[in-house]
Parts: C-alpha cells; sequence; structure tokens
C-alpha cells in the first residue's frame, strides 16, 4: 500500500506542534491510516533535561536529533508495512532541519546528502509566522533566548526547506484553528484523497 511522508515545517514558534497536535483531534477516512511524529528535539530534551547541558555542543546535539528524527520515521513506516490501506505519516518538523540549525560547513561532516533528507518526505508544508511570545508553558526546551534569533531561524528554514520539490506554504493565522484548517486541507489536495 501507499506511504506518504508529510513534514510540517517552518521556524521556531509557527505553530507547528500545536497545529500536529490539533490534527490529531480530527476526525480521519477511515480509508487511510493516519501517524503523527512530535518533534524528535522537543522530545529529546525533554525527556532528558541533563540532555542539554551534555549536548551543549550544537553539533553533536544537532547529530544526534537528526538521527533521531530519521529513526522514529523509519519504526514508525516499518510498523505499517502490512497496512491493507494508504498510510500517511505527519512530522513535526523532519530532518532536513539539521541543515537550518548549522552551518553549511558543520552539516558536511556528518556526510550525509541533503538531497537524501529531502527524498524522506513526499511534501513539505511550511507555516508562517513566529509568536513574538515564543516562551510558553508548553514549549520548556526552547534554546532560542530572541525574536530575533527566532525571525533569522525562520529565514533559513525557510530557504532550506523552499528546496524540496513539493514546498508549499500556509500563510500566518491569528488562531491555531484557522492554521490547523488550512494545513488539514491541504494535506487532501496533495495526496488526493482525503485525510481529514
Amino acid at each position: 500500500m501507499e506511504k506518504y511522508v508529510i513534514a510540517l515545517a517552518g521556524g521556531p514558534a509557527s505553530g507547528k506542534s500545536s497545529v500536529l497536535r490539533a490534527l490529531k483531534n480530527m476526525p480521519t477516512s477511515e480509508e487511510v491510516k493516519v501517524l503523527f511524529l512530535d518533534e524528535t528535539a522537543t522530545v529529546f530534551l525533554h525527556n532528558r533535561p541533563d540532555a542539554v547541558s551534555a549536548l551543549d555542543v550544537q553539533l553533536l546535539r544537532q547529530h544526534y536529533i537528526l538521527k533521531g528524527q530519521c529513526h522514529a520515521e523509519r519504526l514508525l513506516l516499518e510498523n505499517c508495512a502490512c497496512a491493507e490501506k494508504p498510510t500517511v505519516l505527519i512530522t513535526d518538523r523532519g530532518a532536513i532541519d539539521a541543515t537550518v540549525y548549522l552551518t553549511d560547513e558543520e552539516f558536511k561532516l556528518f556526510e550525509v546528502d541533503a538531497q537524501s533528507l529531502y527524498a524522506r518526505y513526499d511534501h513539505a508544508i511550511f507555516l508562517e509566522g513566529e509568536r513574538l511570545n515564543f516562551h510558553d508553558d508548553e514549549t520548556t526546551t526552547r534554546v532560542e533566548t530572541s525574536y530575533e534569533q527566532i525571525a533569522a531561524l525562520s529565514a533559513r528554514a525557510r530557504e532550506k526547506w523552499s528546496k524540496h520539490p513539493s514546498f508549499s506554504v500556509i500563510p500566518q493565522q491569528e488562531k491555531v484553528e484557522m492554521k490547523t484548517k488550512l494545513v488539514a486541507e491541504r494535506i487532501n489536495e496533495l495526496l488526493g484523497i482525503k485525510v481529514f
């Protein structure tokens, strides 16, 4: 059966995790199996608070996050290998985000071809907009310290993800409900099947 992988991309505080949470609560078609992968970096850093200081070196931190992301995606898809209906995996971020948080020279040390990372995803949906109140109770692992830093990372994320052959943008919305609705509609449109 077909497998589709869709990355929700965007800069820090653009609503990726909030949209993924909302999508999890939406009814899905019985004709497809829908899987969700929370942001690997958040899971890794939140569940291992000692890792934040132990992995203070950005290169090492991104190495572990990249490996974790790729491994989690592979496990979820392998788990559905015998599914009798199409499987859709929606990820909060994706492996290409390693290129956002590292310089091009640092990323070359990973000896990973960026094109192979793009090929992991059938579609990349980029969420525009950053919250001004980027430190909140839900995001305890955020490493950015200023809005300017978030804006710079958002611009770099857009630059990197826009190289994906199936890149689309969801513009900034006032409410997460509207952003979620637009993402669900975009997924249905991109796949040509009713998922939500």
